[in-house]
């Protein structure tokens, strides 16, 4: 399972067969959140490399299943939350994507897509999340409200 963006980039609850999950002005990658979703869909693409051990028939499949989609609105508030909330943010920020990277790293030493080696990456990416620094109330206010 792949933790989600949406609405969990701070929770650390699992939607149920992901694996890595994860969110700028300009380029996609100009802003934490950018960077972040970025990330998000890059290890989502690597893990749906092993679409038959997540259930799915292609790994087109996989993608659309796994990626978080956002309206031009909701990407544009998300983007400003982070910009506004940089400095609370980035702990956690930067804890997330560690963990993808990890779990890009498990994912490629996994031979020849056996399920419990997808597994085990995913679940350690999911543990790993979990024990990223909290992000503050006020904060996860202001990015549910980017998402209704």
């Amino acid at each position: 399972m792949l933790p989600r963006m949406n609405k969990t980039v701070r929770t650390t609850g699992l939607s149920a067969a992901l694996l890595l999950a994860l969110l700028g002005c300009g380029s996609s990658t100009s802003n934490p959140f950018g960077q972040l979703d970025g990330a998000q869909n890059a290890a989502i693409s690597d893990a749906c490399q092993c679409f038959t051990a997540l259930e799915y028939s292609n790994a087109a499949e996989c993608e659309a299943a796994l990626e978080d989609s956002y309206t031009a609105t909701e990407r544009a508030c998300l983007e400003e939350v982070y910009r506004t909330y940089n400095a609370e943010l980035a702990p956690n920020t930067a804890c997330r994507l560690a963990a993808l990277d990890v779990g890009v790293d498990c994912l490629n030493d996994v031979v020849d897509c056996n399920a419990t080696g997808v597994q085990t990456c995913i679940g350690d990416v999911g543990d790993a999340f979990t024990e990223c620094p909290a992000i503050p109330q006020a904060v996860e206010d202001a990015l549910d409200a980017c998402t209704p």
